[in-house]
């Protein structure tokens, strides 16, 4: 009845490991079970991902950033491209494409590798005895946030 949506919840902390122990018995691709029958594919391989997005149409639709969108909106937040679904995901897509044009992000490769190398030698400086780095997520919040 709750497929999988257990173990989920149980590994929440560890989801990248947890999620590296399923592709390793599962393989790159492969459905789970978040119970009362409702199902995810998980695609850890990046070309199946690739064709995944490209895959999607010119119009996605991403199931579970509803909930998200909806937050947004009661916030009165703007949803920004993350959160958009279908015709309103294009449109604000559109819009960005001669922003995100190779050309045009080359300006910022410098000063995203120094933040991405920062946040790379935070994660060292703060790794444990066996290598983990406790409490990862205020570490990539302030990465996002740079």
């Amino acid at each position: 009845l709750l497929g999988n949506a257990v173990s989920l919840v149980q590994n929440q902390e560890n989801i990248l490991e947890y999620f590296s122990e399923k592709i390793k018995r599962h393989g790159d691709m492969f459905r789970m079970n978040l119970g009362f029958g409702n199902y995810a594919v998980a695609v850890g391989n990046p070309a199946i991902i690739e064709q995944v997005c490209r895959a999607e149409g010119k119009h996605p639709g991403r199931p579970g950033l509803d909930s998200m969108a909806l937050l947004h909106k009661d916030m009165k937040l703007p949803s920004g491209l993350g959160f958009s679904q279908g015709t309103e995901w294009r449109r604000k897509r559109s819009a960005m494409n001669p922003q995100i044009m190779p050309g045009s992000i080359a300006q910022f490769t410098s000063v995203l590798d120094q933040v991405t190398n920062s946040l790379v030698n935070v994660l060292e400086s703060e790794q444990d005895a066996v290598g983990t780095v406790q409490d990862v997520r205020k570490y990539f919040t302030n990465w996002n946030i740079e």
